[in-house]
């Protein structure tokens, strides 16, 4: 039996001003595949802190443990610790991936393209490839507090 990501997307076009994220399903749930679904996966996996899901308590990134940590910024670090969760990340995704994997699912890579910090708000820019070769810029999250 298939199983499908549903697409849930922001109703308030004010969200990133006020802070309110009003999700819905619009008139009818839509099936996330292709890269939209390989964009979800990797994002999930991203701000999941290890040992957090109780079934696969290994799954996930140290990144949690910078966020809300009350650690003094230090940028080489930070970005070392961001690096190191998309390699954690592209390893999960690729271990998951098998000859069944459609091209527009398999994941090829993940490449940071910006890592920015102002005051205590990180932001971090990655594209993420498909085998089929599509790609999607994403920022994630939007705005996190150190």
């Amino acid at each position: 039996m298939a199983t499908y990501d549903l697409w849930l997307f922001n109703t308030n076009s004010e969200a990133d001003l006020t802070g309110e994220l009003q999700l819905s399903f619009g008139d009818q749930a839509k099936k996330v595949r292709g890269i939209e679904k390989l964009v979800n996966i990797f994002v999930h996996l991203f701000l999941t802190e290890i040992g957090s899901d109780l079934v696969y308590n290994d799954i996930g990134t140290q990144l949690a443990d910078i966020i809300g940590g009350n650690v003094k910024y230090n940028h080489s670090l930070f970005e070392g610790i961001i690096l190191l969760s998309i390699d954690d990340v592209v390893a999960t995704i690729k271990e998951d991936q098998d000859s069944n994997t459609p091209d527009d699912e398999f994941l090829l890579s993940v490449d940071l393209l910006e890592f920015s910090a102002l005051f205590d708000t990180v932001s971090v820019k990655v594209q993420i490839n498909s085998a089929a070769g599509e790609s999607r810029e994403i920022v994630i999250p939007s705005q996190f507090s150190l």
